[in-house]
């Protein structure tokens, strides 16, 4: 359903388009700004359950699911700031925000999430960025985004997400159970963290990219509480269409290093 796109993949540095004093400012943390987007993203939450709470109907249910689902993403996005370590300039705290405010609370992990997604940033739509099966399918046909779209909204795609989860945490049918308790243990961690990445057997088959392969080591799919599934894979949805790749025979296709910055700067740009 893809076509090859011929794009312009030179990347421009930031000091090109600002000053250095200006980056500086960009890359300053600021705790309170991150604690008060966490504390919002809760009070939504809590106040959401609370309006069903109090006035019980199919109506405040739904509005309940849409404002839950959307700050289910937003907390996912939150958790994505504490990867790139720009909740605070100590660590500890950086992590306890972002891991227990944010990652736990959508069953995933943000030291996983962490090693694959500056995989990406030193990759960015590069043979090996592992986000590439995202963006590889599109554009798609009206045809499959309707699909794509009933699946994300009745439920179906973040089901099939918690399926695959837990049967490839489950292991070997032929194991002895012990070890198969043991090993979904270690899958899915103190919080039922997702250990498939995105070549996994869901996202691949999502993406329309093949059969079932084993998981991968990433967090990627970032879970969602079961009930609330839809609002927050719908809104995502859109978020998975970055630019178009260039071609692997495009004259522009040049391997890029790594930039350094991605590793040594704690606030990188995402």
């Amino acid at each position: 359903m893809s076509a090859p796109f011929a794009a312009d993949s030179h990347r421009v540095p930031a000091r090109e388009l600002v000053t250095p004093e200006q980056l500086a400012t960009l890359r300053q943390r600021q705790e309170w700004k991150g604690i008060a987007l966490i504390a919002h993203a809760w009070a939504i939450i809590f106040a959401s359950m609370a309006l069903v709470a109090v006035f019980p109907n199919p109506l405040t249910y739904v509005l309940a699911v849409m404002l839950i689902g959307s700050r289910q993403l937003g907390l996912a996005i939150l958790m994505h700031e504490g990867a790139h370590r720009c909740f605070s300039r100590n660590e500890a705290r950086n992590m306890a925000l972002s891991q227990w405010l944010c990652a736990y609370a959508i069953f995933a992990d943000t030291l996983a999430y962490r090693r694959y997604h500056l995989t990406h940033h030193a990759n960015t739509q590069q043979e090996n960025d592992p986000d590439l099966v995202l963006s590889a399918p599109f554009p798609i046909t009206k045809a499959s985004y309707r699909r794509k779209f009933w699946r994300d909204i009745t439920g179906k795609t973040g089901y099939e997400q918690r399926k695959a989860q837990l049967h490839n945490a489950l292991g070997d049918p032929a194991w002895p159970i012990a070890r198969r308790l043991r090993h979904c243990r270690e899958r899915l961690g103190p919080c039922a963290a997702p250990r498939d990445g995105p070549t996994s057997s869901t996202a691949r088959r999502c993406a329309g990219r093949g059969p079932r392969v084993p998981h991968g080591d990433g967090a990627r799919q970032w879970g969602h509480l079961p009930a609330l599934t839809c609002c927050a894979q719908k809104r995502y949805r859109g978020r998975e269409i970055p630019r178009p790749p260039v071609p692997r025979t495009s004259p522009q296709r040049k391997r890029i290093p790594a930039p350094s910055y991605v590793e040594r700067t704690p606030c990188a740009t995402p």
